[in-house]
């Protein structure tokens, strides 16, 4: 009599369940650590357009009208900032040593933004307009 070598189909499904369980288990913490390293890119953008704006005001008493001004190539240069497109940059207009970098909804998913808080440890980021607000003067 000739054996057969090989496994039974019971025991593949087994294997093939535990396969989809650990899947199920491991796919949302994956997301989770890619949106997290996605807002500590971000993080990382956003605080060297702060430090760069901080050093213009005190060179000029001001913050810069426009990031992307050629005036402000000397503090920063634009075109290394990995997330560039994700964020607006606005100065308030009653008070010259402060501005507001907003998120663009279009470039930033939620998972990103979910994330932000537990990243960004200083003051200054509203959860509910997706705005890091600075202020020099203070």
């Amino acid at each position: 009599m000739r054996r057969r070598s090989g496994f039974t189909l019971i025991e593949l499904m087994i294997v093939l369940a535990i396969i989809a369980a650990l899947a199920a288990i491991l796919t949302p913490m994956g997301l989770n650590a890619l949106n997290r390293a996605q807002a500590t890119q971000l993080i990382a953008d956003v605080r060297n357009v702060r430090a760069a704006a901080q050093v213009y005001y005190f060179d000029k008493k001001e913050v810069p009208e426009d990031i992307d001004a050629a005036v402000f190539e000397t503090y920063l240069d634009v075109d290394e900032l990995t997330n560039r497109a994700a964020f607006t940059y606005e100065r308030d207009a009653s008070n010259s040593g402060a501005f507001t970098l907003t998120l663009v909804d279009a470039k930033v998913s939620q998972g990103v933004k979910d994330q932000i808080p537990n990243v960004w440890t200083q003051d200054g980021y509203s959860t509910t307009s997706d705005a890091f607000s600075f202020d020099f003067t203070n």
